[in-house]
């Protein structure tokens, strides 16, 4: 982050907290707060640079501004949101569980076909088990598995185990075999919790089949 672009993004996200805090509610995006950025001269220095930095590090904690800062960037003449905007904001309404949010800009990021690094898919699909959200969290699983190892094996157990305990078979079978065939290793609670479960839908020998593709793949 360059220092003149740390300062004014810093300097952004202050006056914006600041001045919601006189919103209702607090801490809300209004359009009240637009005037704000026209002070700084957003419009003219406006970049995608500059508004990922301003959600983070700066508002990600604020996920009302933060999203309302994202949309009114949105609406400036001349300028078009980047994959590192929508990490940004992303980031942020993961963090606060904002799960209709993180639905609609998936979708407009997807519409744009724009890339988004592993550690944005991990953090909504970390953020979406958390809210018992977990046909949502393997959607999004199923649109990224290809990055799968870089998404990371703690992630990727937790899921297979949430599937397994809320019954999902099918679906965790998919994210089990997912992850032998790309060698993810299996966690103690995820293999247990899924092994365990799905001991009451299978027969044995497929247990056991399992449990040898298992060992496979970690020798």
């Amino acid at each position: 982050m360059r220092p003149v672009a740390a300062e004014l993004a810093t300097r952004i996200s202050q006056a914006l907290i600041s001045a919601s805090n006189n919103t209702i509610p607090t801490r809300s995006w209004t359009p009240s707060l637009e005037p704000i950025l026209h002070k700084f001269g957003c419009r003219g220095s406006l970049s995608p640079s500059l508004v990922a930095q301003v959600i983070d590090p700066c508002l990600l904690t604020h996920h009302s501004l933060a999203l309302g800062f994202f949309n009114w960037a949105s609406q400036q003449p001349g300028f078009a949101h980047t994959s590192i905007t929508y990490q940004s904001i992303l980031k942020s309404l993961s963090l606060s569980r904002q799960f209709n949010s993180i639905e609609s800009v998936l979708k407009q990021a997807k519409a744009q076909k724009l890339s988004l690094d592993s550690s944005t898919h991990r953090f909504v699909i970390n953020s979406l088990i958390k809210g018992k959200k977990i046909q949502n969290a393997f959607l999004v699983f199923g649109e990224v598995k290809s990055q799968i190892l870089d998404i990371g094996s703690q992630t990727c157990n937790l899921l297979l185990a949430n599937l397994a305990s809320n019954g999902c078979f099918d679906n965790a079978l998919k994210v089990f075999d997912e992850m032998s065939m790309r060698g993810v290793a299996f966690s103690t609670v995820g293999l247990g919790v899924f092994i365990w479960r799905f001991c009451r839908e299978a027969d044995l020998g497929k247990v056991m089949s399992m449990l040898d593709q298992v060992k496979r793949g970690s020798s």
